[in-house]
């Protein structure tokens, strides 16, 4: 009889008030509390489900449940979403001063972690880039050292002969340890040719 008398007094407060307290100090609860809880020995638990029970449930927005699965807290708010582990800020990083920085003000000096100096010497035999520290680099395959290109025409004033290339460029070349008497010359291709028969290659002038 008394446990029916204390039920109904609970239900008419409750819906007098609107307010429930559970726990201890049950006659004590905030004047904005609807519902409120309060011990120093137990716990509130939420619906635990798994991830299949959790997505075949279609709740009023702001529904928790704790999935067993994920072993995290769920808020649905039109879908399910994971209150665990979730900052999705964006990051920027200036590379003057090697700080990343997040968007809600928080920063990261990566200055400690990052090496960018390496004063070494440097040395280049052919194509082959030599570290001090022994390291090589070979750049061949981003030389182009070859220029196929045809003489066009070429004019000589004195012992200066000056050669004009397929691209409009001139090359000019000073053949005076090879022109000792006064023969004609002719030009095939890259081949200079003296009237006596004398020829000279001028592909290595040519670039």
């Amino acid at each position: 009889m008394k446990l029916i008398k204390f039920l109904f007094v609970l239900l008419v407060s409750t819906s007098i008030y609107g307010q429930v307290k559970i726990g201890d100090n049950p006659n004590t609860i905030d004047t904005s509390s609807l519902l409120e809880l309060e011990s120093s020995t137990k716990t509130f638990v939420l619906t635990r489900v798994s991830s299949a029970e959790m997505n075949a449930i279609i709740p009023l927005n702001g529904a928790l449940v704790y999935n067993t699965d994920e072993k995290c807290i769920y808020q649905y708010n039109g879908t399910w979403e994971n209150l665990c582990n979730t900052d999705n800020q964006k990051l920027s990083f200036d590379a003057t001063t090697n700080i990343l920085s997040l968007e809600n003000g928080g920063t990261v000096d990566l200055s400690v972690y990052l090496d960018n100096t390496d004063d070494q010497a440097l040395t280049l035999n052919g194509n082959i880039l030599t570290l001090e520290d022994g390291g090589t680099v070979d750049l061949t395959g981003y030389l182009d050292n070859t220029d196929d290109q045809k003489i066009t025409d070429f004019s000589l004033n004195g012992t200066i002969l000056t050669l004009t290339l397929e691209n409009g460029n001139t090359q000019t070349l000073d053949i005076a340890s090879i022109n000792t008497d006064d023969q004609k010359i002719t030009l095939n291709g890259n081949t200079l040719t003296l009237e006596d028969g004398g020829t000279v290659d001028l592909t290595g002038y040519l670039d």
